[in-house]
């Protein structure tokens, strides 16, 4: 993930990444993180949530921002992609261009 060589950490943020892998990976303790979106191993989280803070990001979901995806389509139908739309659009008008 490029700590300590590309992204500089706190001692905080070392202590927080340390203490977690003693407590699980060096126990060979397999602990989770759950929300609505994923499952990761306790680690991945906490090295996310370091990434989050040195970055100062801030997520509202946990793991999806509300930032617009550019979306590209090119040959028949592709008129149907040239608005902004809600993610949920995209298989209906792939449906549509594709005449299904």
């Amino acid at each position: 993930m490029g700590f300590w060589k590309e992204i500089p950490l706190s001692w905080k943020h070392e202590k927080l990444l340390r203490d977690t892998y003693e407590d699980t990976l060096a126990k060979n303790r397999d602990a989770r993180d759950y929300n609505l979106y994923a499952e990761n191993s306790l680690l991945a989280a906490k090295a996310k949530q370091v990434m989050n803070e040195v970055a100062y990001l801030g997520w509202g979901t946990i793991s999806h921002s509300g930032g617009f995806v550019p979306v590209y389509a090119i040959g028949a139908g592709q008129h149907l992609f040239m608005q902004q739309m809600d993610n949920i659009e995209i298989p209906q008008k792939i449906i549509k261009a594709a005449n299904y």
